[in-house]
């Protein structure tokens, strides 16, 4: 198992009201250990009746995030912050496993739970608006837009093909923050899968 990530960042400042920044990631993943599925064998006796299969998953992710925060003048302050970002997600799958008979030392190979060519892959973005409604309770409101799509060659009833399922929704969210003091907020939302990237 090892796994690999490089982050950098940058904020920008272009004027004294506006704040930008950018979070590039890059994230490589490999886990010689993971689990995939439960088989019954009735000759397991030490496992109770079960073996656990365990195959070899690599990801490779590459993320962006940006924000942008937006302080209105003096005069418009009651219009509050609007911020936004986007992240874009990619996973290649592939996974094989092998059958050991350690009682007659063979190895047999055997095909995987995911199909050597399983993507999946996401981008998504959002636009969240914060507003001060007093001195002590913000109110902030947001839309999301997430598409997905996935694939893999899939085998049923002796036909093979390739899938490629696609998905995409928009989602809102609103909530109100209550500063009890000044590192004491309650915090509350209404929301249907929204989260900034």
């Amino acid at each position: 198992t090892r796994s690999f990530n490089i982050s950098p960042g940058i904020a920008l400042k272009p004027a004294s009201n506006i704040f930008v920044q950018l979070s590039p990631t890059y994230q490589f993943d490999e886990n010689a250990a993971q689990y995939v599925t439960t088989v019954d064998d009735p000759t397991a006796s030490d496992f109770y009746g079960h073996r656990y299969v365990f195959g070899f998953i690599r990801t490779r992710t590459l993320t962006l995030s940006t924000r942008l925060n937006w302080t209105f003048t003096p005069d418009l302050v009651y219009l509050g912050t609007l911020s936004y970002g986007c992240d874009w997600y990619h996973v290649e799958l592939s996974s094989g496993r092998t059958d050991v008979d350690a009682s007659v030392l063979s190895v047999t190979p055997l095909p995987g739970e995911v199909p050597d060519d399983g993507y999946y892959s996401r981008y998504a973005g959002y636009l969240n608006w914060d507003v001060w409604l007093t001195q002590r309770l913000m109110a902030s409101a947001g839309v999301r837009y997430e598409h997905v799509t996935a694939g893999a060659t899939v085998t049923a009833g002796g036909a093979s093909g390739f899938i490629d399922p696609e998905y995409q929704d928009w989602v809102g969210q609103f909530g109100l923050t209550f500063e009890l003091t000044e590192d004491i907020h309650l915090v509350g939302s209404v929301n249907e899968g929204f989260r900034a990237p």
